[in-house]
């Protein structure tokens, strides 16, 4: 072999050689960046979760644990999320009544027809005229003339709270649609689902004023949904709060009515109706719902497969309330533990 044949093996060797040994290096460095990375964000997770407690622990008021939330969520870890949203949704719920009655006091009209007025100018901006929740809430302050008025109702939203209209005057809710919209992303399971249901309550409620505001097919599946959920989350602190919505769809199954299309003009189970009943019938891993759909179908059956007659309803609506009464006592030994 000549010497210059020699000289391009040595060479060529001495670069495999040093490509291996950068290779080498670059995997060596990569575990060690990560490394760094995932400590960092622990250091940073556990760091948001001792200022959160120590926050809780110190004489704080509901706007500044929401802005300690907006602020540091997305740097916590799930369960710190998860306990920053229970820690909310409590001092929300414990503010709330003080919030209502803002609304309901000496200035409660001006308040009323500032509302009212700054919609009829942003109508366009909002979904529905009713309700005012989600990032879109804050349209309404730039248009209320009072500037009282709108400095309130700023603050209030700034809680975490919405508006919602119930006979005519507007009254704070919990804002679920605005936790959907800021938090989810950094939830675990339990917490993500109860803002979900809480949320599609807000936004597309079962009822309005007692009637029912969603097709029979989309009634059974939050019936289940709401079950699945106090299943699931047995014992859980917001399983009481589902279980309110669940009732509510329970009634509806079990005292339905032709204005609501659930029965037919001769006071008969409509066919969407049916259809509910035998499939809820047909699964028994749905106890409350199925105990509820047995008892009102065992009324039917009773009365020759109607509810009752235009002159006579007493027995369908004592067998309505007896059915739903049953049902609250089956969920609160199932799921409640009572």
């Amino acid at each position: 072999m000549n010497k210059y044949i020699k000289k391009i093996i040595i060479v060529a060797s001495l670069v495999l050689a040093l490509t291996a040994c950068q290779a080498d290096e670059v995997d060596q460095e990569k575990p060690n960046d990560d490394t760094q990375i995932e400590d960092q964000i622990n250091e940073e997770q556990e760091a948001v979760a001792k200022d959160f407690d120590e926050l809780i622990a110190s004489e704080t008021n509901l706007e500044e644990i929401k802005n300690f939330i907006d602020e540091n969520i997305d740097k916590a870890d799930s369960d710190t999320a998860d306990k920053m949203i229970l820690e909310l949704v409590e001092l929300q719920k414990g503010a709330q009544e003080e919030a209502i009655n803002k609304f309901s006091g000496e200035n409660s009209a001006n308040i009323q027809d500032q509302i009212n007025k700054a919609y009829e100018k942003a109508k366009s901006e909002f979904d529905k005229g009713y309700i005012f929740t989600g990032s879109s809430k804050y349209t309404l302050i730039d248009n209320i003339e009072d500037k009282n008025v709108a400095k309130d109702i700023e603050e209030l939203f700034n809680k975490g709270y919405g508006l919602i209209s119930g006979e005519g005057t507007y009254y704070p809710i919990i804002d679920y649609t605005m936790m959907e919209e800021d938090y989810s992303d950094n939830l675990g399971d339990m917490t993500s689902d109860y803002i979900d249901i809480m949320a599609t309550e807000l936004d597309e409620p079962t009822t309005v004023e007692e009637h029912l505001a969603i097709d029979i097919d989309e009634l059974k599946d939050r019936v289940l949904e709401y079950e699945d959920f106090m299943k699931d989350y047995k014992g859980s602190p917001y399983v009481e709060d589902v279980k309110m919505p669940y009732m509510i769809c329970v009634w509806k199954i079990v005292n339905p009515t032709a204005f609501d299309k659930m029965l037919n003009e001769d006071l008969s189970p409509s066919d969407e109706l049916k259809e509910l009943y035998e499939s809820i019938l047909e699964d028994d891993s749905y106890p409350a719902s199925q105990e509820a759909v047995k008892g009102i179908t065992e009324f039917i059956n009773s009365k020759e497969g109607v509810v009752g007659s235009p002159d006579n309803m007493d027995d369908f609506y004592k067998a309505s309330a007896n059915i739903h009464k049953q049902v609250e006592e089956k969920v609160a030994e199932l799921y409640l533990g009572e």
